[in-house]
């Protein structure tokens, strides 16, 4: 009897609906065994409808080191969020260290515990105005409680207090710099076939590294280089790389260097503004009422954000999550590829949930995205296995040397501390400033 009454109790706190359902019953029937059996029959009834529907909704995450426009990349990260969640969640933000492929590290040494998890979290409610979420999260890390001790990749997730389930995950790369890197851009030209002349216009990237005296020159493995907001497909030159392409060179001292030809300037990113909420109606509206879009291979765009975005703030009461529709009628495609939207409201990951649906030559796709600026673009590519393949960036945006790109250089050496893990030991912020 006395479970009952809390648990009766609890819900009359947690959910009216079934406090009323509840008082409704004959109480004093409890004693009844056929009662009480149909009692707990609804109570665990209810309790499954509250867990399903307390199961959180993650939206807007945003990890970045300076403004939140930067790639997050540095020593110091600003993580935040929106919560879509009838009642004050309760999560918990659990920090993995990785290698160069996003992998976790499973061995002790770096795991980092005591110092890898945050579970005390606050919200703020958003204002009553915003439809699509219902609780904000905004924090700075390192702190006393969480720590970043090794220079690589690292995941956050966001899990309930048990971490059984996995409602997110963002990317960070935390850089120690211990050398330094001289990063050098000029124009260069492809030496491979390209369908059009603009495509054989390429930039030249060479990073030159000295390596500290108490370095192993053998351990410096390879350089990433990362253009914009592209986190997950860098440019990789491996050490020993020998190709026209791609190249690797070393005095057999400590000094080296790691040569890039064949990166696309492509053009400037097409630009969505949704902070205008009498053009941007909610619930739903289209990306652009200029008309369709179409291929910009031989128009220059104007200057964007590098990739960035610029969320509207969460205490603004107009701060909603729109239904935005793009809508592209591409001049052609290639054979068996489809045509998908990426930009920074996908954090430039070419989900296959972003292919766009064809009617008579019309490609369209709506997404749920919160009020803001985003650069975007229109991608083609393959699907296999869940995963968007042989990615052509450039078909329908074109390549112009003038396009000012940022683009962010990672030197890797495999250190054998902590049974050996790959450590970035320098990184290099350049901007092409338009060739």
């Amino acid at each position: 009897m006395l479970n009952q009454k809390i648990l009766i109790k609890f819900f009359a706190i947690e959910n009216p609906l079934v406090f009323l359902y509840f008082t409704s019953l004959n109480l004093s029937e409890y004693d009844n065994h056929k009662t009480g059996f149909q009692l707990k029959s609804i109570i665990f009834f209810f309790l499954q409808i509250l867990f399903i529907s307390a199961q959180p909704v993650i939206k807007s995450l945003n990890i970045y080191s300076g403004s939140p426009s930067d790639l997050p990349v540095g020593q110091d990260f600003t993580i935040e969020f929106d919560v879509k969640n009838e009642f004050t969640p309760e999560l918990k933000l659990k920090f993995l260290f990785c290698d160069s492929q996003w992998n976790p590290y499973e061995r002790y040494e770096l795991e980092n515990r005591g110092h890898n998890f945050d579970e005390a979290l606050e919200y703020e409610r958003l204002p009553n105005t915003v439809q699509g979420a219902d609780f904000h999260f905004k924090r700075k890390y390192p702190s006393q409680r969480v720590t970043f001790p090794f220079s690589g990749k690292w995941i956050m997730q966001i899990t309930d207090m048990f971490e059984n389930d996995v409602y997110a995950e963002g990317y960070f790369i935390v850089a120690y710099d211990s050398i330094n890197t001289n990063v050098k851009i000029t124009k260069d030209q492809s030496g491979s076939f390209s369908y059009h002349n603009n495509l054989n216009k390429t930039i030249r990237l060479s990073a030159s590294i000295m390596i500290a005296e108490k370095m192993d020159p053998f351990r410096l493995s390879h350089i990433e280089i990362i253009e914009n907001q592209k986190l997950f497909y860098p440019i990789i030159i491996e050490r020993g790389q020998n190709d026209r392409e791609r190249y690797f060179e070393w005095d057999a001292s400590r000094k080296m260097m790691f040569v890039a030809r064949d990166i696309y300037p492509g053009n400037e990113y097409r630009k969505l503004d949704l902070r205008n909420k009498s053009k941007y109606v909610f619930p739903d509206s289209k990306a652009q009422f200029e008309g369709i879009e179409t291929s910009r291979f031989f128009d220059k765009g104007n200057k964007d954000f590098d990739g960035g975005k610029h969320i509207m703030n969460y205490k603004d009461e107009n701060a909603n999550y729109l239904n935005i529709t793009f809508q592209f009628r591409p001049h052609e495609k290639p054979s068996g590829s489809n045509i998908f939207v990426v930009g920074a409201f996908s954090d430039w990951i070419v989900y296959p949930e972003y292919k766009m649906t064809e009617t008579d030559g019309l490609y369209s796709l709506t997404a749920e995205i919160k009020r803001g600026q985003y650069d975007y673009q229109y991608v083609t590519g393959q699907l296999n296995n869940g995963y968007v393949e042989n990615i052509d960036w450039n078909f329908y945006e074109g390549n112009f040397f003038e396009t000012s790109n940022t683009y962010t250089v990672l030197v890797y050496y495999k250190s054998n501390e902590n049974g050996e893990y790959e450590q970035i030991i320098s990184h290099k912020i350049v901007k092409s400033g338009g060739l």
